[in-house]
């Protein structure tokens, strides 16, 4: 199989060569600069009224929602909102799903940077 040519980064004025995107030092500073304006779990709103309502969810709802449309059993470990808090989603349950690490991070692309709708 060919490989790709690289090409420089996407960060203004570096010139280090990448396969795509931005070179290991400006991704982590991506990273920094986004988790820095996002504002901490707490600051999002995830109070300790959500982590028991996250217990509670996960004791009620124990495994994936993605894999096990997929025919998988696999066990979940994240309540995902569906309409995200940020797009004013809320803590209802029926804006709740489990999901495992796996598919929750694809779902939010996390590292393509995008995030995708849920399906």
């Amino acid at each position: 199989m060919a490989q790709r040519l690289k090409r420089p980064c996407g960060h203004p004025g570096c010139r280090e060569l990448v396969e795509k995107g931005y070179c290991e030092r400006h991704r982590k500073e991506r990273t920094q600069q986004y988790d820095q304006a996002r504002g901490n779990f707490r600051e999002r709103g995830y109070t300790s009224a959500w982590d028991k309502l996250r217990k509670w969810f996960l004791t009620n709802n124990p495994l994936c929602y993605d894999c096990l449309e997929r025919g998988e059993v696999t066990p979940g470990k994240v309540v995902h909102h569906i309409k995200p808090k940020s797009e004013g989603g809320s803590d209802d349950t029926e804006n709740l799903m489990t999901l495992c690490h796996r598919c929750h991070n694809a779902r939010h692309e996390r590292f393509g940077g995008k995030r995708q709708k849920p399906s």
